[in-house]
């Protein structure tokens, strides 16, 4: 089956409520534990509102799932949750070591990322003072997505690491 947004938001949205119900929890008892008000978990379970990666990463720690499988899988079924819980406790956690990797890694990919649009910019004005076959400005379109779609990206590796430094402490 393929994944589309919709699936992902109605595996999620039913999968929190599944979860959160296992657990005995109530919506205001979940929205305290994740640092959220209640009508946000009541959004998420009805599929109207999507939670924040950092919510969502606090939401797979109190369930005890990944949220690849969160986000991916029918939790409702009984053996799939025991799989996904299971497959969750083994998960090592990050050493702190490996944390500065992944940020000093993100540093470098936006140092990279900056001097390719700096680049890219510069060509572009250079090409635009005459006139540029369709083909360019395709490409011209191609690259502005993909790059916004890499900055989209740098930005929530970010958060992940920002929310691993917070894990730590």
């Amino acid at each position: 089956m393929e994944l589309t947004k919709s699936t992902i938001i109605n595996y999620l949205s039913s999968n929190i409520k599944c979860l959160r119900r296992k657990k005995g929890y109530s919506q205001e008892e979940l929205a305290k534990m994740v640092g959220l008000n209640r009508g946000n978990i009541a959004s998420y379970e009805n599929g109207t509102a999507e939670p924040k990666i950092c919510n969502l990463l606090k939401l797979s720690r109190v369930f005890g799932v990944s949220i690849i499988d969160l986000t991916m899988k029918d939790l409702e079924d009984e053996l799939d949750q025991i799989e996904a819980q299971l497959k969750y406790e083994n998960i090592p956690a990050m050493a702190p070591e490996q944390v500065a990797l992944l940020e000093e890694k993100a540093l470098m990919l936006a140092d990279y990322l900056e001097g390719l649009h700096k680049c890219y910019s510069y060509k572009k004005a250079k090409l635009q003072s005459g006139e540029v076959p369709e083909n360019v400005n395709f490409v011209f379109g191609f690259f502005d997505q993909a790059y916004d779609a890499a900055i989209n990206l740098l930005e929530e590796h970010r958060k992940l690491i920002s929310y691993l430094n917070c894990q730590e402490k």
